[in-house]
């Protein structure tokens, strides 16, 4: 079985920095909040930090997106395209529904929100073909994932938000 990779959370692109310089994470994201209000740009400045140092950087749609966002979340994934991000984790049913008809040039994950940890929830991420990565949860059994791994052939990732 390959290695699971660990992804951390990171709040400014200094932290990317910093992480680089005291871990072996080089797999980082970023709530999509801190680019909502007209502040799509400010993606630019991690995902600069994040090459410089060989990284790769995700925004994070969580899981309790309301309606009312759902627009300017649309317009900043269209903004993503046109950038150098590495990819998305999804924890929202209504983004990951929005995405299935979109051609997107990078990675879709889905996050631990959906509790991916059986042949129930593999079947679930299978129907979407976009799918990249799976961070699954880290409370999840090694049978489980070695599971898991038996029945897709996606990348699995460990949050270490926790």
């Amino acid at each position: 079985m390959k290695e699971l990779a660990i992804i951390a959370p990171v709040k400014t692109p200094q932290d990317i920095e910093d992480f680089c310089t005291h871990t072996k994470c080089r797999i980082f994201y970023v709530y999509h909040k801190r680019f909502m209000d007209n502040n799509f740009k400010y993606i630019e400045e991690f995902i600069s930090v994040a090459k410089k140092n060989n990284c790769q950087i995700y925004v994070n749609f969580k899981h309790s997106i309301q309606e009312v966002d759902i627009t300017e979340i649309k317009k900043f994934i269209t903004y993503l395209k046109t950038t150098q991000i590495d990819g998305v984790f999804i924890n929202s049913f209504a983004i990951l529904e929005h995405l299935k008809t979109e051609n997107l040039p990078f990675k879709v994950a889905i996050d631990s929100y959906f509790e991916i940890h059986n042949l129930a929830g593999i079947d679930f991420v299978n129907s979407f073909h976009k799918i990249d990565r799976l961070i699954i949860t880290e409370e999840i059994y090694m049978k489980n994932i070695a599971k898991i791994k038996k029945y897709t052939k996606l990348k699995l990732a460990v949050d270490s938000d926790n």
